[in-house]
């Protein structure tokens, strides 16, 4: 069972078993090399990622794709409302298992990555606060990090 299919860009028809590289329907070419000229859908779509920031919706289908795994994003109407919509990122019936376990493995690597770059908490010499080690200007006085022993 084919994962994803292609229709035209005017009428929408199904381009897909064509032997022309033209829409039987309105006369639209196409062309199989060129993504622009035609558009693409999943077959039996599911979603496998949801989240309010739509950036993080295209990093996890660029993940997904560069895995072999045909994804695409659904932007959910907001109705002109700001951080109220959702992204959806759906993938093929057939795909749903594998780009969980990618999407899975993919947040816990990057969860160790930014604990790692964290860094340990530290005293700020201005005002004394105790301060996060991401951030190297003290949140309370705005003074800059010391290194340890300056």
């Amino acid at each position: 069972m084919a994962v994803e299919a292609i229709f035209c860009l005017d009428c929408e028809y199904p381009l897909g078993e064509l032997e022309s590289n033209c829409c039987p329907e309105c006369g639209l070419a196409f062309d199989l090399n060129d993504a622009g000229t035609f558009r693409r859908a999943l077959v039996a779509p599911r979603m496998v990622f949801s989240t309010p920031v739509q950036s993080e919706a295209y990093l996890i289908r660029q993940l997904l794709e560069s895995l072999g795994i045909p994804a695409i994003v659904i932007d959910s109407d907001s109705g002109g409302f700001v951080g109220i919509g959702r992204s959806e990122v759906q993938v093929g019936n057939a795909n749903v298992e594998e780009a969980k376990n990618s999407i899975r493995e993919y947040e816990a690597e990057r969860s160790e990555q930014q604990w790692k770059g964290r860094g340990a908490e530290w005293e700020c010499g201005g005002c004394g606060e105790r301060v996060d080690g991401t951030f190297e200007i003290c949140w309370n006085c705005q003074a800059e990090r010391m290194e340890q022993g300056s």
